[in-house]
């Protein structure tokens, strides 16, 4: 094969790759074994054979995690209001269109619904630096992949959306701005 040709396969690749970025159709490996950051300090265990709960199962409220500001956040916090929460990864081109529609439903439903974003899949100072540009949602720095696991969440620019009464509404799947809004004003009423 020539150089060329090997140039242009590997740019072909590279753009299927970019292409698939919040796809629904994209498979991607778990978030925690993902990272800009191959060092042995970045390394996370990963249960294989997690599941994610299915839509109408109770969510499973008893985690922890460290938000932007580097304060601890109780999943028990999300109960008793609907909540959305918002699994991104910094280097994801859908993710980051995906923020004006987050930090609009943050602000439009502040007080009635718990926005959440949930950066993962790469190094905290990543995550942290995309975090501050996204107003409105609590943000949770989640380089380890802590919460990605809990909830079985294994693509980015995902949605989790549990109802007032901690049921399950959609489970991690990837809805478009019109869907998320459409689903979180009916919870709201």
């Amino acid at each position: 094969m020539s150089r060329r040709h090997g140039l242009i396969a590997l740019m072909t690749v590279g753009a299927m790759g970019l292409a698939a970025c919040g796809s629904e159709e994209a498979e991607t490996e778990p978030a925690a074994e993902r990272s800009s950051d191959t060092s042995a300090e970045a390394e996370v265990d990963v249960e294989e054979d997690i599941e994610a709960a299915p839509a109408g199962d109770a969510a499973d409220l008893n985690f922890t995690a460290t938000t932007l500001e580097g304060t601890e956040f109780s999943g028990t916090e999300l109960a008793g209001k609907p909540a959305v929460l918002w699994f991104w990864a910094p280097w994801c081109p859908t993710c980051r269109a995906q923020a004006p529609a987050v930090s609009d439903l943050a602000t439009q439903y502040d007080g009635e619904v718990t926005v959440v974003g949930v950066g993962g899949a790469a190094v905290a100072s990543e995550i942290e630096e995309m975090a501050k540009d996204v107003n409105g949602p609590i943000q949770l720095i989640d380089e380890p992949g802590v919460v990605w696991q809990h909830f079985a969440i294994t693509a980015q620019s995902t949605y989790l959306i549990i109802d007032a009464e901690g049921s399950i509404v959609t489970d991690g799947q990837f809805l478009s701005d019109d869907d998320l809004r459409d689903t979180v004003a009916g919870l709201v009423g």
